[in-house]
């Protein structure tokens, strides 16, 4: 096998075509989060975890517990080597999400009054406690049948 000259992602390589599945779910887990900047902890990491293999929580907490190659861990958080930085931009981000969160409740609140609305639900970065100070808030929405477009208008006039 040819391994990439970059120390960091010949590590992650290694060990995801030569050691058991679980290591390489954990690295696939960690670098989906990386794409979102987002350091994840044991329990969110098992809770996230890629694989099509069911891993025990038990098997899953000990295995992480091993140095796994090109996975850094300060505190509670995990992440790719290198990205030691991105604890303390979730740290920020968490705070910023609570912010942002009290706002999505009441509006929810507010909207959940209207007719024909079923459920409220949030996505996107909020739902996630990662928003960065202009991140808006994403709200899914379920309607009542043949009641989609009253809804969507009703809620876009009284939000704007």
């Amino acid at each position: 096998m040819i391994f990439p000259k970059n120390n960091l992602l010949r590590d992650i390589v290694r060990t995801c075509f030569s050691r058991p599945c679980a290591r390489s779910a954990i690295l696939k887990t960690l670098c989906y989060a990386d794409i979102f900047d987002y350091p994840l902890t044991k329990k969110e990491l098992f809770r996230f975890l890629i694989t099509k293999e069911k891993i025990s929580e038990k098997d899953f907490f000990r295995i992480l517990d091993m140095h796994i190659p090109g996975v850094g861990r300060l505190g509670p958080y995990y992440f790719l080597n290198g990205k030691k930085n991105l604890v303390a931009e979730r740290k920020k981000r968490g705070i910023e999400s609570k912010k942002k969160m009290e706002k999505a409740r009441r509006i929810a609140g507010f909207i959940s009054f209207f007719p024909g609305i079923k459920f409220i639900g949030l996505s996107g970065s909020l739902s996630m406690n990662n928003c960065r100070k202009n991140d808006d808030i994403d709200l899914f929405i379920i309607t009542s049948r043949k009641r989609l477009w009253t809804t969507r208008l009703l809620v876009l006039v009284l939000l704007t």
